[in-house]
């Protein structure tokens, strides 16, 4: 009887550790401010104004909101001063302004500021040096890869899907279900990562056969385009998708005629350079 009884106080220890753990990440009013942060900023970048405004809407709200459309940006700070958290973000496509900074107090967004030269906090605006968090932060990890099935960590770029078309001409999916579903897992992905350094090229095949290769090619940039407008339908940010020329083999040295019913979706890691 005495070992079923220990397994169980294991047992109810564990399951205490977890919980204690899980409260610490979740449920600390740290682990709230920087949620709301977060979220508050993915809201202004995906131009979605409810979200945005969720958690609050102080002064400032509608010019922090058309500062960071579309834009791709990391978390650069997050910090406390007194009773309010400041999380700060550089805007990585190096337009102006450089940096977004939210204020988080009482569990809802109390200020909002953007400008080139914003510090950690309001006292250190105008300073050149902002303490970053360790760039390992803005860098793909093993668990963000799990999300599409991907252990790819220090390749520069890899496949994140490849969807295929139902015949030569049409941009309809060969299996629609199926390529909905990959396409709700790269936005899924994306949505738990996109505070990192990466972006997406969705390209295409094509076999250069000079009196339909014009035609072709439409029908492959057609399809590209498809893929990346129902990507930022499910919330990535239109500024992370390229679309790339189509791979073009020359008719001495063709492909599987079947592979120009192939766009591929690729992820670039842009910590391997």
């Amino acid at each position: 009887m005495k070992k079923p009884l220990v397994i169980s106080l294991i047992s109810l220890i564990a399951l205490a550790a977890a919980g204690a753990g899980a409260y610490f990440m979740f449920f600390t009013t740290e682990a709230q401010a920087q949620r709301i942060a977060d979220s508050t900023i993915q809201a202004a970048v995906n131009q979605q104004e409810a979200s945005f405004k969720a958690n609050g809407a102080p002064e400032n709200s509608d010019a922090f909101y058309s500062a960071a459309a579309q834009r791709n940006y990391r978390l650069s700070n997050f910090t406390q001063d007194g009773d309010t958290y400041y999380a700060l973000y550089l805007f990585t496509d190096e337009q102006s302004p450089l940096y977004a900074r939210i204020a988080v107090s009482s569990g809802s967004v109390s200020a909002f500021s953007t400008g080139d030269k914003l510090g950690a906090v309001p006292a250190k605006d105008g300073e050149e040096d902002v303490a970053s968090i360790d760039s390992d932060e803005f860098c793909l990890s093993r668990d963000d890869l799990a999300f599409i099935d991907s252990k790819s960590l220090y390749a520069r770029k890899f496949r994140a899907a490849t969807m295929i078309f139902a015949n030569d001409t049409t941009t309809e999916y060969a299996g629609q279900e199926n390529g909905k579903r990959l396409l709700d897992r790269i936005a899924n992905f994306y949505d738990k990562s996109s505070t990192k350094d990466y972006s997406f090229i969705v390209q295409g095949y094509l076999i250069a056969k000079a009196d339909t290769v014009e035609q072709r090619t439409q029908v492959t940039q057609n399809r590209a385009t498809k893929i990346q407008q129902e990507l930022v339908d499910r919330g990535v940010s239109e500024d992370r998708i390229s679309i790339e020329e189509p791979l073009a083999y020359p008719e001495d040295r063709p492909i599987d005629s079947a592979n120009e019913r192939y766009i591929n979706i690729e992820v670039v890691n842009n910590c391997n350079s």
